[in-house]
């Protein structure tokens, strides 16, 4: 959103598996995707995600992580066990259910699958989508288009690899972002 509101000007834009806001929003109610977030309208509940995610001292944020995974061995225990202690800290949960919760616009807007004007708004500064083709939280079909709604666009696709393209293949994504 920061592209598309023009809120500050950027050199070059880096994004990891996470979709136009507009084709999001047009893909949301496809069965495949819907799916696939069910959580998003959950989370939309005052409350009750961040006691139950807070519960067995955030043990749900490490299986949500690992289920995702594609190379779990990314995700030894140490690593996750600060996953949840960071979620555990006063606010955390609340942070990052709220993220979910910005959406909101985009759950009611996908209603009638017309994004809003705002969000198809062109970003016209280099941008490189990199997405992993093994995400199982976003469809990799939510890239189709992107072109339309970015000027520069350079995808780089990473098979075989989750959500977590950063963590399970830091050197591929190191690579693409040097180029």
């Amino acid at each position: 959103m920061t592209a598309i509101e023009r809120h500050r000007r950027l050199s070059g834009l880096i994004i990891m598996n996470v979709p136009h806001p507009a084709l999001f929003a047009a893909g949301l109610f496809k069965w495949p995707q819907l799916r696939r977030s069910w959580y998003m309208f959950a989370f939309q509940i005052p409350k009750l995600p961040e006691l139950w995610l807070r519960r067995r001292r955030a043990r749900a944020i490490a299986v949500a992580i690992l289920a995702i995974a594609v190379d779990k061995t990314r995700f030894p225990a140490e690593v996750l066990d600060v996953h949840r202690r960071q979620a555990l800290e006063p606010g955390a949960l609340k942070a990052m259910i709220n993220y979910y919760r910005a959406n909101r616009g985009i759950l009611r807007r996908s209603t009638d699958r017309t994004p809003g004007r705002r969000m198809t708004q062109p970003i016209d500064v280099r941008t490189l989508l990199i997405w992993g083709e093994a995400d199982t939280a976003l469809g990799k079909e939510l890239t189709d288009g992107t072109d339309r709604f970015v000027t520069d666009l350079t995808l780089c696709c990473l098979p075989d690899v989750s959500h977590w393209v950063q963590q399970e293949a830091p050197d591929l994504v190191n690579e693409a972002i040097e180029v």
